[in-house]
């Protein structure tokens, strides 16, 4: 069996292309990755094992399956891909293993994935003429190099819209809470607020007074004078964009919710809130919460469930989230070449386009892009809204509306009557 540095190898050796190929037209679509496989990685027998080294070099591989999914797909449908992958990673002396003429002619390029190799590639893989896939996290300000760069992580900004929409149109009249973290979240916290509308439509005077709108500065680890906003004859509505830096904020306020158990909570939250081990089944059902979700595959779409089993058979595994992200991407990649290309020199309608729709989908992100500024990169702004209901997670526009508000009432000794 090959260690993972032979199978890293092996990779590089059997997808790199020679360098006079660079300008064949026998391919539809030339792509490369330049991901940690640490090919050169010396290994210290005596000492700990490189862990961190050897979990880049797994996140590679995957992105690789991701990448090879996608161009096995694409071949299918008859279109020739081309792979190349190189080690971002530089040799024992520090020499790079690649330069700006492995890249040159590529329709899209993904990676580096750390951070330091990333700054240090962006102007050879603009030279190039590629599209710049960003598969990580980084400095907004990285993005503004050019409209070459697209960033395929999720934007949080752009799911407050649908939270805020979601909030405006069933929750008028409620009591809502919006509770701030501070911290890390404060920009997104605070772009919330400057788009919340705090007065109603002033065309609509069946609105006045009627929209409801209080904040709780919490922090990190507490939710302020969260409990004393809640109310107990009225519909209460929690809303946090907190990420899982405030995890112990969020874990307050699933008690506060709990000790609450005879007032009506429901809960609008950051997406983050899904991975989090700690939030119960109660806690999500009662409160019917509501997150943003980006990337989800629908396994009970036949075409996805066809494309899923033929990663299956390349891999003998499920693709991770890593192989799905890549495989989107180059996908999104191809769909956008073909869309910009002429249909033939000699029709002279210029309203002819492609059919896209015969050209194999993505199984978990439509990507939907933004641009970051005039001129600048592209960020993933695919999001959509996801509410648990009856012990699972539906898209929240299939989810029946709620019901009108019943005011509890105490009978004699002070106890609530359910209704």
């Amino acid at each position: 069996m090959l260690s993972a540095s032979a199978v890293a190898q092996t990779v590089l050796t059997n997808f790199e292309p020679p360098k006079d190929s660079i300008n064949t037209p026998d391919f539809d679509m030339r792509a490369a990755a330049i991901l940690p496989f640490f090919t050169h990685l010396l290994v210290d027998t005596a000492g700990p094992p490189p862990l961190r080294e050897w979990r880049m070099r797994e996140i590679a591989m995957e992105h690789v399956n991701g990448m090879s999914w996608a161009a096995q797909r694409l071949n299918e449908a008859g279109y020739n891909v081309e792979l190349s992958f190189f080690d971002e990673c530089p040799d024992t002396l520090g020499v790079r293993l690649w330069d700006h003429t492995d890249v040159k002619g590529m329709d899209i390029v993904l990676g580096p994935l750390q951070q330091s190799e990333l700054s240090r590639s962006m102007r050879a893989i603009e030279a190039g003429g590629a599209d710049h896939i960003i598969l990580t996290k980084v400095n907004p300000h990285l993005l503004n190099n050019g409209d070459h760069v697209r960033s395929i992580l999720p934007s949080q900004e752009h799911f407050l819209d649908l939270l805020i929409d979601q909030i405006i149109s069933e929750h008028i009249s409620d009591n809502v809470i919006f509770v701030m973290a501070g911290g890390a979240d404060t920009a997104l916290e605070q772009k919330f607020l400057d788009r919340y509308p705090t007065t109603p439509a002033p065309y609509d005077s069946l609105l006045v007074d009627s929209m409801r709108f209080d904040t709780v500065m919490g922090s990190r680890h507490s939710i302020g004078t969260l409990p004393e906003k809640l109310q107990f004859y009225e519909r209460n509505v929690i809303v946090s964009v907190a990420s899982k830096r405030s995890r112990s904020m969020l874990s307050n306020m699933q008690m506060a919710v709990q000790v609450n158990d005879s007032t009506e909570i429901l809960v609008y939250s950051n997406s983050d809130l899904m991975d989090l081990g700690f939030i119960d089944m109660q806690f999500l059902s009662r409160t019917k919460t509501t997150l943003p979700v980006s990337g989800k595959v629908s396994y009970s779409d036949t075409t996805i469930h066809d494309a899923i089993n033929m990663y299956r058979n390349m891999y003998d595994s499920d693709p991770s989230d890593y192989a799905v992200k890549a495989h989107d991407a180059m996908l999104d990649a191809f769909s956008r070449k073909l869309s910009q290309m002429p249909i033939d020199s000699t029709i002279t309608d210029t309203t002819a386009v492609w059919d896209l729709s015969s050209l194999p989908q993505p199984v978990a992100t439509d990507f939907v892009w933004s641009q970051v500024s005039e001129g600048g990169g592209y960020v993933n702004a695919t999001w959509e809204l996801s509410t648990f209901h009856q012990g699972k997670w539906c898209e929240t526009d299939t989810v029946p509306s709620l019901p009108q508000f019943i005011i509890p009432k105490l009978d004699e000794e002070g106890y609530y009557i359910k209704p």
